[in-house]
This record gives structure tokens, C-alpha cells and sequence, in this order.
């Protein structure tokens, strides 16, 4: 019987050109072929890196064949030595998507200096060929292991449609060496630490005037505690670097924050103007502090299509947010309290509104359903220019609070008050939407909604005790 090794290289050709179709299933649906998804790579049958790893011999055949390597994966738990020539042999190639993990589990200062050590090595080869590459994707244990984002964004990356440079435990400041460069000429979606994307400030203030963005960037940034408000000149870690560099980058394709906070106690700036006035597509919050939300918003005016705010309570704030859509969930985050303000302040600053979406709130009770009618201390009516509510999983309100707020957004004085003032006929509550876990309706309730002759559809999809969930729909007396 022949060894692995004795077998004719044609044979193999023939063995490797099986594997690279067989492979081709795992494409991500709607991306052309060399798109992969990143949690298949990380199986170490994939082809060609399980071919490339059964003996030198395979591997020098494998060298010989660039179009088998439109993916590269490295899991730094092994060393990437023997296959670092995949770099250069697949120069030719063009939107190549790299993958480079870690499924070491030993987080000590041995593990980290072999983590930083093969990373950098990754990186030596990748330096030359960036341009090559669709996708790049950093996703590992240490801060300190990840290339500075300054390498990719700084270039003519012509293919470079995701980024990514993740870690799980931030050990520095601040990431990787720095690049040269001045712009950046692709739509990306980058995906990255906040120590990474601070980073971004090393390529100083020419670039970050100077720099072109291609429409509708995204970001998304996580995990970073930011040192101060003001700027510092020898680090740069303070929320106004921070809104610096946005405003520069202008995601207009929509930024998402994670797990963001300070520390130190929230300053207040004594100039009352805003340093930035900037526009999004969607912006959310998920799990950031409210110190950061309030320094956020004393930076700049934020106008979003979407506005989401997901785990974390809202402080009083400054300013104004001009969103068609908000979306309230989970809040608060950190206790049961039903005094929590979260909604009332976000709520008190909303502007050009439009659709409200209110999920697994505490404080979504009847106070302030009463307030959001105009029942508060000045008669305000805080839900104008409200359309939709959408309210899920709110266990806190009953229907008669919601029947009152109804009742005064379609009274007819301030209908008429309202086309006076400009109003369109849309601007008024045309639905209501409860799901999930919430009140049941009483034969009051019933009634009243049967009988209900104001502007607003009312639907009642609530689950029993049983799990199941009986809709209900009732429509205005004045639709016919």
C-alpha cells in the first residue's frame, strides 16, 4: 500500500479539486464564491487548511494552487508558521476573506506572549497583500494581540468590505503600530474593540481631516471605558477624541455602542453648544453607562432614522435626538426599580418623531402612560407626533391607563388644535400594537375598544397562561 506521500501529484490535484467543490457549499448565501462563513472556518476539516496541514508534501502542492485559497483561517492556539506562505501564494487573488482566532484557553502572561507573538507574525505576512482582501477578521483572547485598525483603513483597500478586531480581555490602551495613509475608499462595516478604534486617532489630525469615506459606513464598537471628557494630548481616550473621530468617519450607514462607560464621574461642560451636529441612519445603545450617555450627548446633536437604547438606564439629558424610530428594551438593566426615569427622559428630548417601541420595561406603568397624555403637572402632551406604540412584554400598566392616553390623543379639540398648528393628518396615534406579557382585557376594556370611535387601530396580541395567544383587532368607528 503507498504511503500518503507516494501518491502522484495528479492523483492529488484530482483529491484537492473534490474537497474545493465540496467546500464551496458553505458560502454564505448571497455572497459570491470566496465569501465564507467565519464560524465554519474555525473547523479544522475545512479545506484547504485540513489538506494543507496532513504533511509538508501536500502543503508545498497546496502552495502551487492560489485559486484553492480564497480563505485563510489561523487559530493562534497552534503555531501559523508552516502555513504562513498562503499569503504570498495567494497574491493574485482578489476579495480573499482571512479569519484569525483563538481557541486557547490559557489567559496567563505565557498564553498572552504566545497570542501577541503569532499574531504579529500573521500580520508581517498579511502587511504586504491587504489590498487583496474582502474581509478581515481579528477575533482573540488579548487587546494586545490585535493589529491597529490604522493598517487597513490607511490604504487603497479597494476589496475591504468587513473588518473586524475583537479581543475578550483589554490588557492596553491603545493597539498595533500605526499606519500611513490617507483614505479610505471603501463602504465597511467594521466591527471593533474601543481600544482598536481609538487607535484610529495615531493617524493624527491631517488624516482625520483629510479623510474620504465611502457611503453608508457602519461601526460598530464595543467594550472601552473612556479615561476622561476632555481631550488629552497623550492619550487618547476621552469621549471628545472619541465624537472626534466619529464626526470624522461619519457612519451615516448607522454606529452601534456596546458596553461603554467611564471612569470617571459625568462631566458638564460649561459651554452649553454642541461640538457636533452629525446624522446616522441608526444609532443604538446597548449596555453603556449613563455617565457616557450623558457626555455623549453634551458632544453633539444626533439625528437617526432608528434610535435604539437596550440595557441601560438613560440620565437626564442635554440637547435633542431627531429620530423617526425609538425603540426602548430591556431597562432598566441593572435593578426591578419601576422609578427608574430611562423613558421619560429620552422621551422628553425626542424630536420628528413617529414610531415608539417600548420592550421588557419596568417603568412602562401608568404614571407614565398618564404623562405621556398630558396628565402631568403643566398638561403637556408628551406623546404628539406619536403614530405608532408598540408595546411588548410590559407587565406593569393596565388597560384603562392606556385607554386614557388614547382617549386624550384623539380628542377632538386638540385634532383640530393640531391641523391649526400644521399638523398632517398622520400626525396623530393611528396604531396601537400590545404583545407578549401584558394585561388582560377586562369586559370594560372590551367594550370600550368595540366601541371605539377615535383615530387609533388598536391591536391586543397577548399571550394567556397557557402560552397561547388569542389576537385581537379592533378598528377605529370612524375607518367603516
Amino acid at each position: 500500500m503507498a504511503a500518503i506521500n507516494d501518491l502522484p501529484t495528479e492523483l492529488l490535484l484530482l483529491i484537492f479539486n473534490i474537497l474545493y467543490e465540496s467546500c464551496r457549499d458553505h458560502v454564505r448565501p448571497g455572497y459570491s464564491v470566496g465569501k465564507w462563513n467565519s464560524d465554519y472556518l474555525r473547523n479544522p476539516s475545512v479545506f484547504p487548511l485540513n489538506t494543507a496541514w496532513v504533511c509538508k508534501f501536500w502543503r508545498d502542492v497546496l502552495m502551487e494552487l492560489p485559486e484553492y485559497w480564497t480563505c485563510i483561517a489561523f487559530d493562534v492556539a497552534n503555531d501559523p508558521t508552516p502555513l504562513l506562505n498562503a499569503f504570498a501564494c495567494s497574491a493574485a487573488n482578489h476579495g480573499i476573506h482571512l479569519l484569525v482566532f483563538s481557541s486557547m484557553s490559557d489567559r496567563t502572561e505565557e498564553g498572552k506572549r504566545h497570542e501577541n507573538g503569532r499574531v504579529e507574525s500573521i500580520v508581517r505576512h498579511l502587511r504586504p497583500h491587504v489590498e487583496q482582501y474582502a474581509s478581515i477578521e481579528f477575533k482573540v483572547t488579548f487587546a494586545s494581540s490585535l493589529p491597529s485598525p490604522t493598517l487597513f483603513l490607511a490604504r487603497e483597500a479597494l476589496y475591504l468590505d468587513d473588518l473586524s478586531l475583537e479581543c475578550q480581555i483589554h490588557d492596553v490602551a491603545h493597539v498595533g503600530d500605526n499606519g500611513k495613509g490617507a483614505r479610505i475608499t471603501r463602504s465597511l462595516a467594521p466591527v471593533m474593540s474601543g481600544v482598536a478604534f481609538m487607535d484610529i486617532l495615531h493617524l493624527g489630525d491631517d488624516w482625520l481631516a483629510t479623510v474620504k469615506v465611502g457611503p453608508y459606513l457602519t461601526l460598530y464598537i464595543s467594550d472601552f471605558q473612556f479615561q476622561t471628557m476632555k481631550p488629552c494630548p497623550t492619550d487618547s481616550s476621552s469621549t471628545f477624541d472619541f465624537m472626534r473621530l466619529i464626526s470624522a468617519l461619519n457612519p451615516e450607514g448607522g454606529i452601534r455602542l456596546k458596553n461603554l462607560s467611564l471612569s470617571h464621574r459625568p462631566h458638564k461642560r460649561r459651554d452649553t453648544e454642541h461640538l457636533y451636529d452629525l446624522y446616522s441612519s441608526s444609532i443604538s445603545f446597548d449596555n453603556v453607562s449613563m455617565g457616557f450617555i450623558m457626555e455623549f450627548f453634551q458632544l453633539a446633536t444626533w439625528s437617526a432614522d432608528y434610535t435604539t437604547f437596550s440595557r441601560c438606564s438613560i440620565p437626564p439629558v442635554s440637547g435633542s435626538l431627531s429620530s423617526y424610530h425609538l425603540t426602548i428594551e430591556h431597562i432598566p438593566s441593572c435593578h426591578t426599580s419601576h422609578d427608574d426615569d430611562s423613558l421619560y427622559n429620552i422621551v422628553s428630548i425626542w424630536n420628528n418623531r413617529g414610531n415608539l417601541t417600548v420592550t421588557s420595561c419596568a417603568s412602562f406603568d401608568d404614571k407614565f402612560l398618564h404623562w405621556l397624555g398630558g396628565e402631568g403637572e403643566d398638561g403637556t402632551i408628551e406623546a404628539e407626533g406619536i403614530m405608532t406604540l408598540d408595546v411588548g412584554d410590559c407587565t406593569n400598566f393596565t388597560a384603562g391607563a392606556l385607554r386614557r392616553l388614547i382617549d386624550n390623543m384623539n380628542d377632538p379639540g386638540k385634532l383640530e388644535l393640531q391641523e391649526l398648528e400644521g399638523w398632517i393628518d398622520g400626525d396623530r396615534l393611528e396604531y396601537v400594537t400590545v404583545y407578549g406579557r401584558a394585561p388582560a382585557l377586562d369586559d370594560e376594556d372590551l367594550e370600550w375598544f368595540r366601541s371605539n370611535g377615535g383615530e387609533t387601530l388598536i391591536r391586543w396580541y397577548v399571550k394567556g397562561a397557557d402560552g397561547s395567544e388569542v389576537p385581537l383587532e379592533y378598528r377605529p368607528a370612524s375607518w367603516g
